[in-house]
């Protein structure tokens, strides 16, 4: 498989525009997660420290958001 990388900047409120609309995208929250961490609706979570390592878990055939707030 051809791997392609387009890096582009997504504003909260395009990103949210984008959820709504129905867009198919896989979100990717890369945060160390502790209690009270909440992840967007719909996102899975891939520690930036495991990134490397879990790469074959994104779907290269969606939209990937990648997202750390």
């Amino acid at each position: 498989m051809e791997m392609t990388a387009v890096i582009d900047r997504v504003a909260p409120m395009e990103l949210m525009s984008m959820m709504e609309s129905g867009m198919e995208m896989q979100l990717i929250d890369v945060r160390e997660l502790n209690n009270g961490s909440e992840m967007l609706k719909g996102a899975m979570n891939i520690p930036v420290s495991e990134l490397a390592e879990r790469l074959s878990e994104i779907d290269r055939d969606k939209v990937v958001v990648i997202y750390c707030t």
